[in-house]
């Protein structure tokens, strides 16, 4: 029964997915505009005020932290009726408007639904979005979301709760039960290639990094030109792909050298020397032995720490 319904689940997704783009598509080729919802485009866009479903990330995030949870009970109850033997449930700490009433109430209703894994990740404004144009049209240099220290103490409260409850920590981002599996990120995190599909999305294949395009009209274009709509490329040398894996194992909380060692021939402890004494200085991680291990406050702040294990050529550019 559980192999059919994998079988079935992968098929579903898949489905998804593929309408999904079909859906973008034809909805590019059709008006050209980026406007997302039938009822606001039915209103011609005069949507901003009234936005109270998930479109609101499109018109209105502030009123993303208000909505109602209907949507997202009916999808997780869908979820389990048809069988999902695995459902995953993601939060972003610090959404527009949040507050420490709203993120207790989301853990609560998290908590009672009892999902098999958790992923909590902490709100950023990436270049391309409604709200950062939104931010450099009216001067603004501080996005309008909770500070990066009153997102750590939500997720790391988060944690403490979800462990309580018999989660495991299982990186930076993630809680889990002691059967789940996040296949998706061990493979990723161990050097398997990825195929992004998507807005500004991120690929690996065959030793390649590319980017496709942020913007969508741009993006439409090259997939209804039957073109690949690549933004960016960089083809990564084997240093590159040790850097790459290591910063992002170094997520789980603890990766050991040998591992490194043995596929790369190289001891990442003297190869990250520097980074590795500063972040033991100030208290974020340590060395013991053969294993590197990150402090709850290290982990907290992980994507912080990782720019200082980055190549000179590579720590000031940014993502769109």
């Amino acid at each position: 029964m559980r192999s059919g319904v994998n079988g079935f689940s992968r098929l579903l997704v898949a489905g998804l997915l593929a309408l999904s783009l079909a859906g973008a598509v034809a909805v590019g080729a059709a008006s050209r505009q980026t406007d997302v919802g039938v009822r606001a485009i039915g209103m011609g866009g005069a949507f901003s005020a009234v936005a109270s479903d998930a479109t609101a990330i499109r018109w209105n995030p502030a009123a993303i932290a208000a909505l109602q949870r209907q949507e997202i009970d009916a999808a997780y109850d869908c979820a389990r009726q048809v069988g999902f033997p695995q459902i995953n449930i993601d939060l972003i700490a610090g959404m527009v408007g949040e507050t420490d009433e709203n993120w207790q109430d989301c853990i609560r209703k998290i908590r009672e639904r009892a999902p098999e894994s958790i992923t909590i990740y902490q709100m950023e404004i990436p270049y391309n979005t409604t709200i950062y144009r939104r931010m450099k049209d009216g001067g603004e240099e501080v996005a309008p979301v909770a500070d990066w220290d009153t997102k750590r103490r939500w997720v790391d409260e988060a944690f403490r709760e979800l462990a309580a409850d018999g989660y495991t920590i299982g990186s930076a981002y993630t809680a889990k039960k002691d059967d789940a599996q996040f296949l998706y990120r061990d493979g990723l995190w161990h050097g398997a290639d990825m195929l992004g599909i998507g807005v500004a999305s991120f690929s690996k294949l065959s030793g390649v990094h590319f980017q496709n395009r942020h913007d969508l009209e741009p993006y439409l274009e090259g997939v209804e030109s039957g073109e690949l709509p690549i933004h960016r490329a960089l083809e990564i040398d084997d240093d590159q792909k040790l850097i790459r894996e290591f910063i992002l194992q170094l997520k789980f909380g603890e990766v050991g050298a040998g591992y490194f060692q043995d596929k790369f021939g190289v001891d990442v402890r003297e190869r990250f020397a520097a980074p590795l004494r500063k972040h033991a200085d100030d208290g974020f991680l340590s060395v013991s032995g053969d294993r590197i291990i990150l402090s709850r406050a290290g982990l907290l702040q992980v994507d912080r720490l990782l720019y200082d294990f980055f190549l000179d050529e590579h720590r000031g550019a940014r993502y769109a």
